[in-house]
C-alpha cells in the first residue's frame, strides 16, 4: 500500500527508517529518531507508548493470540499506512481525534512501525469514569461518545475496536483514537458490530469497576448516535449481551 499523492505528506529515509510526515514536522521527527533512546519516556499499557516533547509515539503490536506469537513483527507496512490515511482524513474533516504527525517504519526481516500524534494530555474514558462522577456527567459523556461514533459511521469508517479505552477526554472534550484496525465500509452490518463491541465494553466496565453504567446511561449513547432502537430485555439483564436495534440513516 502507498499513501495518496496528497501534497501535504512526503516519504523519506532517515537512519534506516522510512518516514511519512509533512515538511513542517520533518526536522522534529528526525530529532525524535536521533534521541529516541535518550529522551523518550515510556508509558505502560496494552501497547508500547512513548512521549517525546509534545508527541505521543505508539508502537504497532499484534492483538489477541497473535501478540504472543508475532509481537511487533508485521509482514508489510500496510496496517501502519492504512491507519495513517484514515487518521489524516479524519483530521482533514475536523473529526474529534488527535492530530496525526507521522508514521515511522523500519524493515528488517519483518516490518516494525510507530504512529506519532500530538499529545492531548488526557485520560482514557475508563480512568476518567472511575473518578466518582455524577450520573448526569456519565450520561453526558456517553451521549458524546454516541455522537462521535455516529459521525465516524457517517464517513463510512468502521473502527473495529470501539470501546471505552479508545475514547479519551479532557476539559469536557471527548475524542476517539486508535484506528489501526479501521477500514472503509458503508455496510450497516459492520456499523452494528462496532456498536455491539462498544456495548460489550460497557458490560466489562461494570464487571470490574464502579460507579456502574446503568441502562438509562447506555440509552444516552444511542440518543447521541441518533438511532431509533429497541433494546431487548436480554441486553438490559446482560444475559446474551446482544443488541436489537435499528440504524436510522437518513
Amino acid at each position: 500500500m502507498s499513501l495518496s499523492t496528497d501534497q501535504d505528506f512526503n516519504s523519506f529515509e532517515f537512519k534506516g527508517f522510512r518516514i511519512f510526515t509533512t515538511p513542517y514536522y520533518k526536522d522534529k521527527i528526525n530529532e525524535l529518531i536521533n534521541n529516541f533512546d535518550k529522551k523518550c519516556n515510556k508509558y505502560s499499557g496494552r501497547a508500547s507508548l512513548y512521549q517525546f516533547d509534545n508527541f505521543i509515539i505508539r508502537e504497532y503490536l499484534h492483538g489477541g493470540v497473535f501478540r504472543g506469537l508475532f509481537k511487533n513483527n508485521f509482514i508489510s507496512e500496510n496496517r501502519f499506512l492504512k491507519e495513517f490515511q484514515i487518521h489524516h482524513y479524519l483530521n482533514s474533516v475536523n473529526f474529534p481525534t488527535t492530530e496525526v504527525v507521522a508514521i515511522i517504519s523500519k524493515r528488517e526481516i519483518f516490518a516494525h512501525g510507530f504512529i506519532v500524534t500530538i499529545n492531548f494530555e488526557s485520560l482514557d474514558m475508563i480512568s476518567f469514569l472511575k473518578e466518582n462522577l455524577p450520573k448526569r456527567d456519565i450520561a453526558n459523556l456517553l451521549f458524546k461518545m454516541g455522537e462521535i461514533s455516529k459521525s465516524l459511521h457517517n464517513h463510512n469508517i468502521i473502527h473495529s475496536d470501539l470501546h471505552l479505552k479508545n475514547f479519551i477526554t479532557k476539559d469536557n472534550i471527548v475524542k476517539l483514537i486508535d484506528f489501526d484496525k479501521s477500514f472503509y465500509s458503508d455496510d450497516l452490518y459492520y456499523k452494528k458490530r462496532d456498536i455491539e463491541r462498544f456495548m460489550r465494553s460497557l458490560k466489562k466496565y461494570n464487571h470490574y469497576n464502579s460507579p456502574q453504567i446503568t441502562s438509562e446511561m447506555r440509552e444516552k449513547f444511542f440518543e447521541g448516535y441518533g438511532v431509533k432502537f429497541n433494546i431487548t430485555s436480554s441486553l438490559l439483564s446482560d444475559i446474551k449481551n446482544r443488541i436489537s436495534w435499528k440504524l436510522n440513516h437518513k
